[in-house]
């Protein structure tokens, strides 16, 4: 398994169109990547400026996959004019847990 955050700070101005582009994103990965596990935006309710996104895929080239599919390039060439600064990543490795009632671990 293969799981990454990524915490966008978004524009004042930018966060409907940010999250616009965001909504495209999800649909084509939900319709289009079966080796991506979730891919869930969350927001702030402390920081409406404040975009989170879970993403966690089969491996490590579902993720790869995942980076050169036409809606992630789309979306990654767009988002920089709606944000504040870069987005942090963090990559995670998974080590114990439950996934829909099955135990997980490495």
């Amino acid at each position: 398994m293969y799981v990454l955050t990524v915490h966008f700070d978004i524009l004042f101005d930018h966060v409907a169109a940010f999250d616009h582009l965001l909504d495209e994103t999800v649909t084509a990965v939900q319709a289009t990547e079966p080796g991506t596990i979730v891919y869930l935006a969350h927001d702030d309710p402390s920081d409406p400026l404040v975009r989170v996104l879970y993403e966690c895929y089969r491996d490590e080239l579902a993720f790869l996959e995942h980076e050169r599919a036409p809606h992630t390039q789309r979306f990654l060439d767009r988002r920089g004019e709606l944000l504040a600064g870069p987005p942090t990543v963090t990559v995670l490795h998974a080590t114990t847990g439950s996934i829909q009632g099955v135990a997980y671990r490495v």
